[in-house]
């Protein structure tokens, strides 16, 4: 029973892949947290049991992992070429609107120049106009005084 029990420890280790000494980690991909330190007998758990969740539905490590390999298997052995061969023609796509894009943004710089030079002449003139406004005012008010000490 000794040599059973000694063959089962063994596999489990094995199986985990994890060196003598080091920590057990959960086994999904993305987490790979320590797991506490277990005594006793029976089965070890694989993922967190500390409530950890992922994504927008609140997945478990384990129901997490359990996606990942479910998504995986769904691609077909093929399917990586696929896949590049899409990445290869996004690429393409992105490269021959590359130009385009480029002569509307430089068309957008002139715009904003030009844009920026109609602002400032705008704010000088109405600067200017404020100045002439406040110089009449003044003038205005000397005129009054003037008038006002004419008559008494």
């Amino acid at each position: 029973m000794d040599d059973a029990q000694g063959a089962a420890t063994a596999v489990r280790v094995a199986d985990q892949g994890q060196p003598a000494g080091e920590p057990r980690r959960c086994a999904f991909r993305r987490c790979r947290e320590p797991l506490p330190v277990l005594a006793g007998r029976g089965n070890r758990p694989r993922y967190c049991q500390d409530g950890r969740s992922w994504g927008t539905k609140g997945l478990s490590c384990k129901d997490a992992e359990a996606a990942f390999v479910a998504v995986e298997s769904l691609r077909e052995e093929g399917d990586t070429a696929g896949a590049v061969t899409a990445v290869d023609d996004l690429g393409a796509r992105l490269t021959a609107a590359a130009g385009p894009l480029a002569a509307v943004l430089d068309g957008v710089a002139v715009l904003q120049a030009r844009l920026d030079d109609e602002v400032r002449e705008a704010l000088a003139d109405r600067d200017a106009a404020l100045a002439r406004a406040a110089e009449d005012h003044g003038a205005r008010l000397a005129a009054e005084e003037r008038a006002s000490r004419a008559e008494a």
